[in-house]
């Protein structure tokens, strides 16, 4: 389950060369299982937002993995929303059945001004 959550250092949001917004952010999930567990991360909030990093990853027995984590908000989408901080919630679910549980984590995406 999701130890810890926190942006990636350096800057907050950044426009692509195609204009979409770009958000990163550090995810570290500790599995205190016995075996192995996957997991897979999902993202809502935002009508448009999307993943633009692997999905699912794996986390050995008893350890803890970390993961920096891209957003895209097409451009499209972020016009209409510029200058905001948008909520955004990532979903963090064991892609077995096991004593974790779909976990829940609210953050913030930002779209600069246009």
């Amino acid at each position: 389950m999701p130890d810890a959550f926190s942006r990636d250092r350096g800057a907050l949001a950044r426009q692509t060369g195609h204009g979409d917004v770009e958000n990163t952010y550090r995810l570290q999930i500790t599995n205190s299982l016995e075996q192995a567990s996957g997991y897979t991360v999902r993202i809502s909030g935002i009508e448009g937002l999307r993943l633009d990093t692997a999905s699912g990853l794996l986390v050995g027995a008893t350890s803890t993995h970390s993961m920096a984590v891209r957003l895209v908000l097409p451009m499209k989408w972020a016009q209409r929303h510029s200058g905001e901080t948008l909520p955004v919630v990532f979903q963090i679910d064991p892609d077995t059945a096991s004593a974790h549980r779909l976990v829940e984590v609210k953050s913030t995406f930002i779209v600069p001004r246009y």
